[in-house]
């Protein structure tokens, strides 16, 4: 009866390490994404900035200029606004005046404004009205054209890329979500 019983436990071990040994890892999506950055020394934060952000756990691909920073994020490790507060605390850090800040970069488009510089008046006000409503957004600030939203953060929101165009996507306007361009 012992030996059955042992014969039971190593077969289903052994089933157990096939069934593990077949399983395929799930890939590993990442963001492409645009940090605008306002105030920012050139002289000297691009470089820190870029070392800063090389070193994080599920960030690649970083590019940083003197006005944005452009990388590739698993959100599944580091969602978007907790991005973007990872550069705000790194420029407080490299740039002890205060006047340098950075926020998410969403372009957006929609199919009737598409032809357009501009988006229409209702696109202008439909924007921020939609963005507005996602908990962990502190703020929205449209350029000239409407097309592009700085986007900044609640300091403990976990809000992702998808959760930001879904929203706009939900809208009746229509619109195209882009992070990266």
């Amino acid at each position: 009866m012992k030996n059955m019983g042992f014969g039971v436990v190593l077969l289903l071990f052994i089933c157990a390490v096939t069934a593990f040994a077949g399983a395929k890892p799930t890939p590993v999506v990442l963001s492409a994404v645009t940090v605008s950055l306002q105030g920012v020394k050139a002289d000297t934060t691009p470089a820190k900035l870029q070392k800063g952000l090389s070193a994080i756990a599920g960030v690649t691909a970083v590019v940083v200029k003197s006005n944005t920073v452009t990388a590739k994020i698993d959100e599944s490790k580091v969602p978007a606004s907790q991005f973007v507060q990872v550069i705000n605390g790194q420029l407080a850090k490299i740039q002890t005046d205060g006047k340098a800040t950075a926020a998410l970069t969403v372009f957006i488009d929609a199919e009737m404004c598409k032809a357009q510089k501009k988006m229409c008046g209702g696109c202008f006000t439909e924007i921020p009205t939609v963005l507005k409503k996602v908990s962990g957004i502190s703020g929205i600030k449209l350029d000239d054209t409407g097309k592009i939203a700085a986007v900044t953060f609640a300091k403990d929101a976990k809000v992702a890329t998808r959760v930001i165009k879904d929203a706009l996507l939900k809208s009746s306007y229509n619109f195209i979500v882009t992070f990266s361009k």
